[in-house]
């Protein structure tokens, strides 16, 4: 399974991610290295008790607002 996010860094240098093919959601990453750690908490949380989807499969499309 293929998880694609829109990651959209705001004119305060938040980043968001919204996953377009799942109903994930994560806001408030202050750089890239949080947004990965807290899109990672999601995914782990999204699939809890299930296969979770390795980390080849997570593409991010980076969008400036």
């Amino acid at each position: 399974m293929e998880l694609i996010f829109e990651v959209v860094k705001n004119n305060r240098g938040i980043y968001s991610a919204t996953c377009l093919n799942e109903r994930m959601k994560d806001t408030g990453g202050a750089d890239l290295a949080e947004l990965h750690d807290n899109i990672t908490a999601v995914v782990a949380a999204r699939f809890a008790g299930g296969p979770i989807p390795s980390p080849s499969s997570i593409h991010l499309m980076l969008f400036s607002e």
